[in-house]
């Protein structure tokens, strides 16, 4: 009798399976990979002996596993059809070569000379794509592809422009950015979706890890999503653009060549220090050693 089942538990649907595991209707909740992710990087407390970026190879694997890239590229090339700078961006199919050391040119004032400080004050290299590391004669071979790979070429540059710096917290913005940004330009939702789903299953965990065990940092992580869905939503479509030409500019001027707007400043170094349980002041620590 349904009046003996807590009101919100009624209308359970029981559904049989000749499924050996466990099934879905969600191709996500399916994948195991994805599933674990979810999971780990939802409760999880973040810990010096498992690396921030550890998780995330084998979840973009999932994930190209799982979508299809068939239809997204007919929508993609829909709206090229009626957005003629996007039809400019796949027709020409620009790829980054620069390197860490062609960075150096540039002065501290300019987006280009940050970029290098950050790099080598880090002692990071610039990993344009993996697979052009690989076999420098690779090329993208769909317009799915050539997306993937611009987005990973100018990610760093929305955290430099877009306000974010580069702590632990400020991954926040750039994802969001992205995620607003499609929505505001793409005509097409699901398209906007499908190309947001890598981005929002890497950020909405960590809003969830944020408060129930940092929920001292929660008003700077929630900056961080203001300020990144503000930029998405008021600027042009910057992730269309080079970023080269900027390399030389300051940063306002850049965010203007680019059509980057409405960028609050959002400095978490602090808040990012607790919430990392002290990675952050580790890692500046031994920047300043080295």
């Amino acid at each position: 009798m349904q009046e003996d089942i807590p009101y919100f538990m009624r209308g359970l649907e029981q559904i049989s399976t000749h499924s050996s595991r466990l099934v879905s209707s969600s191709k996500f909740l399916n994948h195991p990979v994805i599933r674990e992710y979810v999971m780990q990087e939802t409760l999880r407390k973040n810990g010096r002996d498992f690396p921030m970026t550890y998780a995330l190879p084998n979840l973009f694997q999932a994930l190209y596993e799982i979508r299809d890239e068939k239809r997204i590229n007919e929508m993609l090339a829909d709206q090229c059809k009626t957005k003629t700078e996007l039809g400019d961006f796949f027709e020409e199919g620009f790829v980054s070569t620069y390197t860490r050391e062609d960075l150096g040119q540039y002065g501290p004032d300019t987006a280009g000379g940050e970029y290098y400080h950050y790099l080598t004050a880090n002692n990071f290299e610039i990993v344009l794509d993996p697979r052009i590391e690989m076999n420098p004669s690779w090329r993208p071979q769909s317009m799915l592809d050539y997306w993937d790979l611009r987005s990973g070429q100018t990610h760093d540059f929305d955290h430099l422009l877009g306000g974010a710096g580069f702590d632990f917290l400020g991954e926040t913005t750039p994802l969001f950015m992205r995620i607003e940004g499609y929505f505001a330009y793409f005509d097409d939702p699901e398209l906007a979706g499908e190309l947001s789903t890598l981005l929002a299953i890497m950020a909405l965990p960590t809003l969830t890890r944020t408060i129930i065990h940092y929920p001292s940092t929660w008003p700077a992580m929630s900056r961080h999503i203001t300020n990144g869905m503000r930029v998405g939503r008021e600027s042009d479509p910057w992730f269309l653009a080079k970023m080269e030409p900027i390399l030389g500019m300051s940063k306002p001027d850049a965010r203007a060549h680019i059509g980057m707007k409405g960028v609050e400043d959002v400095n978490t170094a602090a808040e990012s220090d607790v919430w990392s349980e002290g990675a952050q002041s580790a890692q500046l620590i031994k920047e300043a050693a080295e």
